[in-house]
């Protein structure tokens, strides 16, 4: 047996598999290993039904080619139990008395089809000589043995599966034409016969289905997913079940035009089971869709496919829906060769390179430029250069980015292939100006906090910061042990030293690494006492019930207590808590004494034993908005009355309760024309429109307007004036 069909039986296997776990009331058979626990064995003899309306037709199988010889030899008995709806007990009712074995040559010939290619497969395997070499060595033979009858078995369920008349003649279909349609239901029961002599090893499973003569069996179109484009190939996709069950192989039909179709495949597609569990790109493969791929000549060509599945009763189902797709050029063009580079007075750089034998389809080349070797690489144009073009001057690179460049060609279809890249760059010999505006703020422990602002310039990498214990020395140690990406450096002085002051210098470093001048040195005091390290409010979150603060504590571990403060801006500082101790860990206070839309800042102060404060925290503000209080009242009950008396549209209006100052924007709209912002009125429940220009549908709406809010539109008010 070829391996192509090997794989392709073993396909086939799996779908008969599946069919048991479709079966109704398959059974199980317990095991006892222990007093108490049951090992359950998985069923071996699995039964279907198909109901035809005047028929009900059982096809089975059994999962091993040891128990399908059994069956041959033995043959199976096939019983049914008739239940009806008004009989307490069921009527039991054998459809067929002797046991059913497979055909012999004889009657095959006579009642079979000759044409029919699986009826001629079920004829080799049942009455066909087997040319075999037995082998040498009993574990060989017992190998050569089991392969025999696995390669047998697997080759009769393909026969049986795909062909009616093969099935019945290896003895795996029955066909019930004596059934009752007031039944309410049969139970089909199947077991091997036993025969005269029953063995320890013989299959004892008993497969059940259960069937409603009643309920005729339909079959579903497969249901197409798509049809996936690439080179010369399509793949078509479907799924491989649905609501009215799985198909065992499905034949795959093309039309050219969408009228006339042509079967691709002479025997059912069967799919295998894939080798991955994911595509190409990572995505997760669909485990319910079934693939076929399909050879094309000509790329963009309009192809139209349909699907028709095959059941294990050898029954067609209705086509599927058809899909349409055509097969694209994914082909790359030939890459570029012989890529080189000058550069000219370090002021620009100058790529060729040449194209052997150009594709009919060429379309234009770009230039790609990455710092990495490995890309990315970024298109330097926004449009492609000719097909014609060998040559590309960058008149204005930049020093310090894009080192390597790259040389794509592109076709018509969009495919791009890439040449080797090519590392070319001018020379950077400007050094970056010296930083400025260096501060420092240095606590009681000595640690020193120092911010600058961060370089502007697009070649900037970093920092180097120095300190000396002398204005003038012309040594500065280096602070920091590489280059600095930050604009901010923590630094501890030594509190025990007879110098009273440290001086700091930075200079900046660009990606050529080139080193700025020494900006202006800072003097920073080194202190002579010991007050508490600063604690720290990580962040202030304003909820709508409140202000949520997280405290980081001091760091030192003489701190006897945490005293946080409250102040509006403009007001003195009002200590809100007092935290005893040394807490070691994050604190969170939750402020909710606020007014709303009210402005607070917060700090934080560390007290140590000796009643030395630490300096206060870096102050945190926050503005409290309850939103719950944003939304004004709607004014309601707009009317609108025209008065002859004053001669115009009195408006008037009702407002819930508000306290404060408000004002009410009046909307007009005349006919047709939406209501737009037209007067604003102080504090009244009453507006007159003596400005009345023409006759009509005048539409009126009111908005309540009050500081810092306002509210929605009320519902319209329309009035016909006629003057």
């Amino acid at each position: 047996m070829s391996t192509i069909r090997h794989c392709f039986l073993i396909g086939l296997l799996t779908a008969l598999l599946g069919l048991a776990g479709r079966a109704v009331g398959q059974p199980t058979r317990p095991r006892a290993t222990a007093p108490h626990s049951v090992t359950v064995e998985p069923p071996h003899l699995f039964i279907n039904a198909f109901n035809y309306g005047d028929s009900i037709v059982l096809r089975w199988n059994v999962d091993r080619g040891a128990f399908w010889l059994a069956g041959n030899k033995r043959g199976y008995v096939l019983e049914r139990i008739e239940y009806a709806g008004t009989q307490l007990a069921p009527v039991r009712k054998r459809v067929r008395l002797a046991t059913i074995r497979p055909w012999s040559l004889d009657s095959m010939k006579q009642h079979l089809a000759r044409n029919d290619r699986f009826v001629a497969i079920a004829a080799q395997i049942l009455h066909g000589k087997l040319n075999t070499k037995p082998n040498k060595g009993a574990m060989a033979g017992f190998y050569q043995t089991y392969e025999r009858q696995q390669g047998q078995f697997l080759t009769a369920a393909m026969a049986a599966e795909f062909s009616a008349g093969a099935a019945t003649a290896l003895g795996l279909r029955w066909v019930d034409r004596t059934i009752n349609n007031n039944a309410a239901r049969y139970e089909y029961r199947l077991w091997m016969n036993p025969g005269l002599k029953p063995r320890p090893t013989d299959l004892k499973d008993t497969a059940t289905v259960v069937v409603s003569p009643r309920i005729v069996t339909a079959l579903a179109a497969p249901q197409v997913v798509g049809v996936d484009a690439g080179d010369s190939v399509l793949t078509i996709k479907w799924l491989k079940q649905s609501n009215m069950g799985t198909y065992s192989g499905y034949y795959i039909e093309r039309s050219t035009d969408g009228k006339t179709f042509k079967r691709l495949n002479d025997v059912p597609y069967v799919a295998s089971k894939r080798d991955t569990a994911t595509l190409e790109s990572g995505e997760p493969l669909n485990p319910n869709e079934v693939t076929y791929l399909d050879s094309v000549r000509v790329n963009y060509r309009k192809l139209y496919y349909r699907i028709i599945g095959i059941n294990s009763f050898a029954d067609l189902s209705p086509v599927s829906k058809v899909i349409v797709g055509s097969g694209r050029d994914l082909t790359p063009p030939r890459p570029p060769i012989d890529i080189r580079k000058k550069v000219e007075d370090n002021r620009r750089i100058v790529l060729t390179w040449t194209l052997p034998k150009p594709a009919p389809d060429l379309k234009g080349f770009y230039i790609g430029q990455s710092n990495e070797y490995g890309g990315p690489y970024k298109p330097l144009m926004k449009t492609l250069l000719p097909s014609s073009a060998r040559t590309f001057v960058n008149d204005k690179p930049v020093p310090y980015l894009g080192k390597y460049y790259v040389v794509a060609v592109v076709d018509t279809a969009g495919n791009t292939a890439f040449s080797y890249p090519v590392a070319a760059l001018i020379d950077d010999k400007t050094p970056p100006a010296a930083p400025k505006r260096l501060t420092a703020k240095v606590d009681t422990n000595g640690i020193v906090t120092l911010r600058w602002p961060a370089s502007t310039e697009p070649d900037a990498l970093g920092y180097k910061l120095y300190r000396s214990y002398q204005r003038n020395n012309e040594y500065y140690q280096q602070r920091t042990c590489d280059i600095l990406t930050d604009s901010a450096f923590v630094d501890t002085l030594p509190l025990r030293t007879l110098t009273r002051q440290a001086y700091y210098k930075l200079v900046a470093v660009d990606l050529s690494n080139n080193h700025s001048l020494f900006s202006e040195p800072i003097v920073v005091d080194i202190p002579d006492k010991v007050p508490p390290a600063t604690p720290v409010i990580k962040n202030a979150v304003v909820l709508n019930s409140g202000i949520q603060l997280t405290l980081i504590p001091s760091l030192s571990e003489d701190v006897t207590k945490h005293t946080l403060y409250r102040r509006e801006q403009g007001s003195g500082w009002q200590p809100i808590r007092t935290i005893p101790g040394n807490p070691q860990g994050i604190i969170t206070h939750f402020d909710s004494t606020l007014t709303h839309q009210q402005t607070y800042e917060y700090s934080l102060i560390a007290t140590d034993g000796g009643g030395r404060q630490s300096e206060r925290s870096f102050v945190v503000t926050a503005h409290y908005v309850n939103l719950t209080k944003l939304n004004a009242p709607t004014p309601a009950q707009v009317r609108a009355v025209y008065d002859p008396g004053q001669k115009g549209i009195v408006l008037s209006w009702k407002t819930g309760d508000y306290d404060g100052p408000v004002q009410f924007m009046i909307y007009r709209g005349v006919n047709r024309e939406g209501p737009l912002q037209y007067q604003l009125v102080d504090q009244a429940n009453r507006f007159v429109d003596h400005d009345l220009p023409e006759a009509g549908t005048y539409t009126y709406a009111v908005q309540l307007i009050a500081p810092n809010r306002k509210s929605a539109l009320s519902q319209p008010a329309q009035i016909t004036y006629k003057p």
